[in-house]
């Protein structure tokens, strides 16, 4: 059952907005929690109880309920009420009904996108010839700031036009705060990204630059009204100079005769001349072609062509999102500059040249005054304060996902020691000129920033010095909205997937200067929140203990840490088609928790970080110490390949090589000694080129390492046969296709991975008729069946020629 939350009464009695929704007692308890915790670090922020703005056009008595009373209070007739709680929040929709009383004809809502109009209808249930009611549902959903109800009616033969505002807050966000530092953390870094025109909700800025299309087009409503009058009076009444020029002409076309004139009149007169004599004399005439007048024919071309511009390409692109009450006021607009720009009192004026001095004409005439200020607002900037422009932004979830990438950056050169003024911080973090591309406008987009560390500063403590020097000539690169597919491989990674792509938000390489496996890390911005066990229906038993025994925290949703997992599994690291090894150390979730807590440590996605590599940080303005931790643990304190994969997990068939290993087993002479069970089954291998492994036994066989295969029977001294292992050739078969090959005894497990062999000619031919003595079994062999096996050097065999 959808109760009242909120209702307006116009005192005239002509209009009453009421807005339902279903119980909002459980987002008012996450809300009031939020700013709870936000008001802990900056007490500064306004309670929950006094955190929003309501307004109207006209004068209304508003009433508001309470969810912490579970009463609705009634306020003084007025414009705008302070300091009170939310009811509007954008984790709920609500309906808004308007209720319109002795009006005329059919009234109607007012919005810049068109699936807001449309979802108001004519309620016929509660409409007649002049009872009339608008009723629709709007969903905030990842859009909370100011929200905007516009409508217009007719009544006793007059236009009316009126608005209410309302506060929408986000129960997972402090909207003030948090909020505007990530709007002004994202605006700083790349300019203009955070924009949208099309909006739901609008944002209120203390300041601002103009220069995309979504900032020009909400600064030049604001002043398209006082800018047409301003050129409709200069050319009502234009200011003019007055010009100074020599002329000739004869005496019956002179008008004003000066003393110096007449003089010569006489002489030329005397000499009987003046039928074919021209008089030189100085004319003055009044002209509209002045520097001020040429200034406002400018700022008409200007904005004639940016309106041209914005309703080709802006618009028109938006064609399925805005409305077309509103496309057609910007249609108007374009007409009105373009008339005044063909008036006939501008084909006097010529081209504008620039400002050579200070002009008191618009600075202070009327007219010239209001166009030169709009002009100002529209080319250099504008002022935003207290609420003089609202523009819309991209949706939260959007902004926290950018705002994470460059906290991520920050984090990540700060950790490595690079700060901004450091004279040499262009060599050491490379990243594109120029605005972020926007990935919610063209998916294929990336963004790339690269850093190298440092070299030892003097003032670096010991263990500092010694990791820098431990990653000298290494790079970290961390990329924005990277993409892994099955050709992502060509760009000399060789990092890819093997079926269909993935996406993550955030990708962290670290490759070693040594050119070892590229170490990769995830992180997925996720705009959600569970801080209630019964919200995540996939929450297990477990979990909801935890949640009880440790009241308080935040969590992230189940199918987020999933996705982790999913990637970890998909991507894969390939310098040939040979082999494929894992790929992904780790992924993480970045979300906006409360987590600084005393059970931060004890929750399980911030254990399973340091038991498997897979978890979530929280992470909000003000916050990110444990994420912070950990890049400093994988960027800095992880100074070798193993220590970075010493945690993680090989899938089955996949192993990691570390640097020493390889250095401890050079791959030209490695030999991997396997127990085949009997006589038999070392034949089949033998003649079938094929060598099976259980495929649960693939994590512990050394095989991807091994350059050569000797079978061996237990009880054998002496074995001869060595093969060489195909790396580009090999397979899985279930026990089936085994038992179809003619295998010499019932396989014993469902699936094997199998090693394909090179023919027996192949083998290297000094190594070819030589028979290996491996001393007793147990020294070189471990394990009890026939999965056993080991890597050893080619010289620690004992050899013999049978020749």
């Amino acid at each position: 059952m959808k109760e009242p939350v909120l209702r307006f009464r116009h005192t005239g009695g002509d209009y009453e907005v009421v807005i339902r929704t279903q119980d909002i007692a459980h987002s008012w308890q996450r809300f009031r929690g939020r700013i709870n915790y936000s008001r802990l670090a900056n007490p500064a922020i306004d309670t929950p109880e006094e955190y929003c703005r309501y307004t109207a056009k006209d004068e209304c008595v508003l009433s508001l309920y309470n969810p912490a009373t579970g009463q609705t209070a009634d306020m003084a007739a007025g414009k705008a009420w302070e300091h009170l709680w939310p009811v509007m929040y954008e984790t709920c929709k609500y309906q808004i009904r308007i209720l319109f009383h002795g009006i005329d004809g059919i009234p109607e809502v007012r919005h810049v996108r068109r699936d807001i109009e449309e979802a108001f209808f004519d309620d016929e249930e509660l409409s007649d010839h002049t009872e009339k009611s608008l009723t629709g549902e709007i969903d905030f959903l990842n859009e909370p700031g100011v929200f905007k109800l516009e409508f217009a009616y007719q009544k006793g033969g007059h236009r009316h036009e009126g608005f209410v505002t309302l506060d929408v807050v986000s129960p997972k966000l402090d909207t003030k705060t948090d909020y505007k530092t990530l709007l002004a953390e994202v605006n700083e870094e790349y300019e203009n990204v955070i924009y949208r025109y099309l909006s739901l909700t609008v944002q209120q800025f203390s300041r601002g630059r103009i220069s995309n299309d979504a900032t020009w087009m909400t600064a030049f409503q604001s002043v398209v009204d006082d800018y047409v009058r301003g050129v409709s009076r200069v050319i009502q009444n234009p200011h003019s100079q007055t010009q100074r020029y020599r002329t000739s002409r004869r005496a019956e076309h002179i008008k004003r005769w000066t003393p110096v004139l007449e003089e010569r009149y006489g002489e030329v007169s005397m000499q009987g001349k003046l039928e074919e004599y021209y008089f030189d004399y100085d004319e003055t005439t009044s002209t509209n072609d002045t520097m001020e007048n040429r200034f406002v024919k400018h700022t008409l071309l200007h904005i004639g062509r940016r309106l041209q511009q914005i309703i080709g390409t802006v618009l028109n692109s938006a064609q399925e999102e805005l409305s077309e009450r509103h496309r057609q006021a910007w249609v108007g607009y374009q007409q009105t500059i373009a008339r005044l720009t063909r008036h006939p009192f501008f084909k006097t004026v010529g081209r504008y040249e620039g400002m050579r001095q200070e002009s008191l004409v618009l600075q202070s005439r009327a007219g010239y005054q209001q166009i030169y200020k709009d002009w100002l607002k529209l080319r250099r900037g504008i002022d935003l304060y207290n609420g003089a422009a609202n523009i819309g932004t991209l949706q939260i979830w959007e902004i926290y996902e950018l705002w994470c990438f460059i906290r991520m950056k920050r984090m990540v050169a700060d950790v490595m020691g690079i700060s901004p003024d450091r004279p040499d911080y262009e060599q050491l973090v490379t990243e594109p000129r120029g605005t972020l591309l926007n990935p919610f406008i063209n998916s294929s987009l990336e963004h790339i920033v690269k850093f190298r560390y440092p070299a030892p500063a003097g003032d670096d403590n010991e263990q500092r010095r010694r990791q820098l020097l431990a990653h000298a000539g290494d790079e970290v690169t961390l990329h924005y909205q990277h993409v892994f597919n099955r050709r992502s491989g060509d760009d000399g990674l060789a990092i890819n997937t093997a079926t269909t792509e993935q996406r993550p938000d955030i990708v962290l390489n670290i490759q070693r200067e040594s050119g070892e496996v590229v170490l990769t890390y995830l992180y997925d911005a996720k705009y959600r929140v569970v801080n209630d066990h019964r919200l995540d229906r996939d929450f297990e038993p477990q979990d909801i203990a935890e949640c009880i025994e440790m009241p308080g925290g935040d969590y992230p949703p189940t199918d987020a840490i999933n996705q982790m997992h999913r990637y970890r599994d998909a991507i894969y690291y390939s310098r040939a088609v040979a082999f494929r090894s894992k790929e992904v150390i780790g992924g993480y979730i970045l979300f906006p928790g409360r987590g600084e807590d005393k059970y931060i440590s004890r929750r399980y996605y911030s254990e399973s970080v340091e038991s498997i590599n897979i978890g979530a940080f929280p992470l909000l303005p003000g916050g990110g110490e444990l994420l912070r931790k950990h890049l400093q643990s994988i960027l800095m304190e992880h100074d070798t390949t193993w220590s970075h994969v010493a945690k993680a997990k090989p899938q089955r068939t996949l192993a990691y090589v570390t640097e020493e290993q390889k250095q401890a087993m050079p791959e030209d002479d490695l030999v991997m000694v396997a127990v085949t069970g009997d006589e038999s089954r070392r034949q089949w291998c033998l003649d079938n080129k094929w060598y099976n492994i259980p495929l649960d036994k693939i994590p512990d066989a050394p095989w991807m390492q091994a350059r050569y295969l000797l079978l061996y029977v237990r009880g054998e001294k002496k074995v001869g046969g060595l093969r060489k292992i195909v790396r580009s050739n090999h397979a899985v078969w279930t026990k089936d296709t085994l038992r179809s090959k003619g295998y010499p005894c019932e396989p014993s497990k469902d699936a094997y991975f199998m090693i394909r062999l090179h023919p027996e000619g192949s083998t290297d031919e000094e190594l070819r008729n030589l028979v290996f003595d491996i001393g007793q079994s147990t020294e070189i062999v471990w394990g009890h069946s026939h999965s056993a096996f080991k890597l050893i050097h080619l010289s620690d065999l004992r050899t013999e020629s049978v020749s």
